[in-house]
């Protein structure tokens, strides 16, 4: 039972009862078409609720989320049907579709409006009644509605169910412990953050609106990033989520004190020209902040010469705003301004979105968006591939919508765009470069050309990264290599010069340091010096470069010039001691070479003897063998 004031309350008491099975009335479709999508939801609608008390539908604006629901109710099989909603335009609109679809009028329960008043008498009810939550969750109101007389709970745009008000009208109809509760939600993240898993067991259906598009029943999303001086979203305060109404309403409509001159009405004016240039005509809404931001951006609209405003708020009655709303349905208006009113259970066409409130919240900016997404009416559902609806849109009057974002210095906000809500699959470093390249651009562009170039961009700087990277190593690993290769040559070199040592001779004089004596001209002083260094030129002479061309070198060239002529082999191999030191084992007499072969124990020299003499040059040494020279006729080589 419920308590006598408006406390909180559980969403829904615990119940052991045993679920009996729903099966749906088994007759064709009702009045209205079903797309295969909806039928799809539908029958995983009722596949849920089999095994669920609640399930969830979520579809994006633009996708019959009404037909489903109207299908649903009209294949109800046990009880009546309740749906709530909590604005007149959605329940106006639940009555006169559903009706259609069942070919039987729901009652209402609103306000002053009471089913008992339009012919329904307790023998005689409708298989619908539709329902606000403001006017079903007052106990005076509520009494009158036996649960078990209810089978199916419907909630439209449910995203609202986690307030108080909803959370009484389930617990007194989930008093029917057989009661089943559908909601139905283009947006099921709150910028609250409160969670609808609290209220719903399962989600029995899902079509995003990047799926719609895909899908071609909806159209593409073009987007531009308005940058108005001035704007300065910074010190906006965050309430629920989103933007302070208060803080963002200054910033949006500036100083509006006294008289209402150019200079203070600034950045609406901005605003409402970037609108009506871009819309070119169109039919356009555009989303204010108060109700003071909606009348004074319609006022400024009105100025300009061919173009028609009108603005709705909440404090507009209900006649009045029908006969807005009518007007701007039949193209009699262009310009729609509000505050909050078109954001649910609004149809009409709409060409261009002005987003003149810029919000933190990413549900509150899929419903205004998904104001624009609908296709021209009946235009896809004659065509039975996507690919021929997404042409026939192409080819319409409407090929895109567009969205105008007015952005300014933002702070430490993050505003929502267009791109978030398309951004899909991408990443976060993709989505924020594609936002990045709107603002600079200001052009109006294809969010999902755009996203595509930007994955495409990020894919190729990836890639030329990698290769740079891999370059990089292969590159530190071939000098890794080389210079491995150098530390082992001169560790080589420096194993052969072990045994080397050398005698200088040399000798001194005693000079007084007072007495003026000639200092002798140095040897070796006039001799270009290239770099190398001492070793190096003395160990180019042993390779039989002279003192004076071996100076010349750098040491990187006389390391290159050793290293090849140290790599010499058999005849051209370089004989490095004794008096034919820097000699060509070629150049050097025979009879030296035996003795040198008997007599020198160096294994480098033993092993290019014997490939000099295995090369075939030991003919040239026995022709001049066969002249006279002999062994006798060498000096010793020491």
């Amino acid at each position: 039972m419920l308590n006598d004031g408006f406390d909180f309350v559980p969403e829904v008491p615990d119940l052991d009862e045993e679920l009996l099975p729903i099966i749906p009335l088994d007759h064709d479709t009702g009045m209205m078409t079903m797309r295969p999508y909806q039928q799809e939801a539908v029958d995983a609608v009722f596949s849920d609720l089999q095994e669920h008390r609640s399930t969830l539908a979520v579809l994006a604006t633009g996708l019959g989320k009404t037909i489903i629901f109207a299908e649903v109710a009209y294949r109800w099989p046990v009880g009546r049907v309740l749906i709530v909603a909590h604005r007149e335009e959605l329940i106006e609109q639940a009555q006169e579709k559903v009706g259609h679809h069942l070919d039987e009028r729901p009652a209402i329960e609103m306000g002053s409006r009471k089913e008992s008043r339009h012919g329904h008498g307790l023998l005689d009810k409708s298989k619908v009644l539709v329902t606000s939550v403001q006017t079903m969750s007052r106990p005076n109101r509520m009494q009158f509605f036996n649960p078990m007389d209810f089978g199916l709970v419907i909630v439209d745009e449910a995203h609202h169910v986690t307030a108080a008000s909803y959370r009484r009208v389930l617990e007194h109809f989930h008093a029917n412990p057989q009661l089943r509760h559908l909601g139905v939600t283009a947006t099921p993240k709150r910028a609250d953050e409160a969670a609808l898993g609290d209220i719903y067991q399962s989600v029995a259906y899902e079509m995003d609106i990047r799926e719609g598009i895909d899908e071609g029943w909806l159209v593409d999303v073009e987007q531009r990033f308005v940058v108005i001086e001035g704007l300065d979203f910074s010190e906006v305060r965050t309430t629920a989520g989103d933007f302070n109404q208060k803080d963002l309403a200054a910033v949006m409509m500036g100083s509006l004190q006294a008289e209402r001159l150019m200079a203070e009405e600034s950045p609406v004016h901005k605003i409402v020209s970037a609108t009506i240039q871009e819309a070119q005509g169109r039919p356009t809404i555009i989303f204010c902040v108060t109700k003071a931001h909606a009348e004074l951006t319609c006022e400024i609209c009105q100025r300009h010469p061919g173009v028609t405003a009108e603005f709705v708020t909440d404090d507009t009655d209900a006649e009045t705003r029908r006969e807005i709303i009518k007007r701007f349905r039949a193209g009699t208006t262009q310009i729609f301004c509000n505050v909050g009113i078109a954001t649910e259970g609004f149809d009409a066409r709409v060409d261009v979105v002005a987003v003149a409130r810029p919000t933190k919240s990413e549900a509150l900016y899929r419903q205004m968006i998904g104001r624009g997404t609908r296709p021209i009416g009946g235009l896809v559902d004659r065509y039975d591939t996507a690919n021929e609806r997404r042409e026939a849109i192409a080819n319409s009057v409407k090929p895109a919508m567009t969205v105008l974002d007015f952005v300014g210095a933002s702070g430490r906000h993050t505003l929502i765009s267009a791109v978030d809500v398309l951004g899909g699959n991408y990443t976060e470093d993709i989505i924020e470069a594609a936002k990045r390249r709107l603002r600079e651009s200001g052009e109006t562009v294809d969010i999902d050309e755009l996203l595509a170039e930007e994955a495409l961009a990020a894919a190729e700087r990836k890639a030329k990264a990698q290769k740079l990277a891999q370059e990089q190593k292969e590159r530190d690993a071939a000098a890794k290599i080389r210079a491995e290769e150098e530390r082992l040559k001169r560790q080589a070199e420096w194993n052969t010069r072990k045994g080397i040592r050398g005698h200088a001779t040399y000798r001194t004089e005693t000079v007084s340091a007072f007495e003026r004596v000639t200092i002798p001209e140095q040897v070796g002083l006039g001799i270009h010096r290239g770099g190398c260094s001492d070793g190096q030129v003395k160990f180019l002479m042993r390779l039989g470069v002279t003192e004076q061309e071996a100076c010349k070198y750098s040491k990187g060239q006389a390391g290159t010039i050793i290293d090849k002529l140290s790599r010499q082999t058999g005849g051209d191999y370089i004989m490095p001691f004794t008096k034919h030191m820097g000699r060509k084992l070629r150049d050097i007499p025979s009879g030296y070479l035996d003795w040198a072969e008997k007599n020198i124990s160096d294994p480098k020299v033993q092993a290019e003897i014997k490939r000099f003499r295995s090369e075939g040059h030991i003919l040239a040494a026995v022709q001049v063998l066969t002249e006279g020279t002999t062994l006798s006729d060498e000096p010793t080589p020491f």
